[in-house]
């Protein structure tokens, strides 16, 4: 039977293959309608969920790949929505999420208001210490630029919803930006051998993500003595025009 750890784990097989593939089909939040429209033009799978209304939660395939579960945004019932998801798709036969584990929107609600067209986010089971990480203080400052800005169209994975999703508990804020950059440069190396990014884009964005939730600057975090060299001397460089190179 499968349990919540492998689920865990396809999900993240999954997220790496949809973030490789320059996030063409990496959608996790867009209106009802273009979601439907994506459905009919690229010939993904659109099925009901069991006792649920389709205005509320639809669950997309593409092509073969993870069934999804969308949901709208001011649905308050998600959970049970995803645990009849798990059910139904994934055949886990489990009356509850444990406590370890949370179903998170990867997009925060509060971006979508009532004056807005109808959004569905995508849902993804994430570890709870690993969620706990984020904090709402820090998504809040990450997020403030975005909810001054009118919702159009489809919204794609950022690098922060891919850290999350993808299980990776940020550092303390505490630590400070050297420590913040060893910790990015670190993750970066690790996600490049996996096959998931080049190294210097995967730093770019990492350590923008983290300078920008903990202090509000958009701009990656200052190069360090121990892998500055090879930074500047990347032709990627000139692509990254948020880099901090001083």
């Amino acid at each position: 039977m499968i349990d919540f750890h492998t689920f865990h784990n396809w999900q993240k097989t999954y997220l790496v293959e949809e973030f490789k593939n320059e996030m063409a089909t990496c959608l996790i939040a867009t209106t009802q309608a273009r979601l439907l429209r994506h459905a009919s033009e690229y010939n993904w799978d659109v099925f009901r969920l069991p006792s649920t209304r389709p205005t509320s939660a639809l669950v997309i395939q593409k092509h073969g790949g993870l069934p999804e579960l969308w949901v709208k945004s001011s649905y308050t019932r998600y959970r049970k929505a995803f645990l009849a998801y798990l059910n139904e798709f994934f055949f886990m036969k489990c009356d509850k999420i444990p406590k370890n584990w949370q179903v998170d929107h990867l997009q925060p609600k509060c971006r979508f208001k009532q004056e807005h067209p109808v959004y569905f986010i995508r849902l993804h089971l994430i570890d709870r210490a690993i969620n706990s990480s984020y904090g709402a203080g820090f998504e809040k400052s990450f997020y403030s630029f975005e909810r001054e800005i009118e919702p159009f169209g489809g919204i794609h994975m950022d690098w922060l919803v891919f850290l999350k999703a993808y299980g990776i508990r940020l550092p303390s804020k505490r630590l400070g930006e050297d420590e913040w950059a060893h910790w990015s440069w670190e993750v970066a190396s690790s996600l490049a051998d996996s096959g998931v990014e080049d190294k210097i884009l995967a730093y770019a964005g990492i350590s923008t993500v983290l300078n920008l939730g903990y202090t509000g600057n958009y701009s990656s975090l200052p190069l360090q003595p121990c892998f500055r060299e090879e930074v500047l001397n990347s032709p990627i460089l000139s692509t990254l025009p948020t880099l901090e190179t001083i």
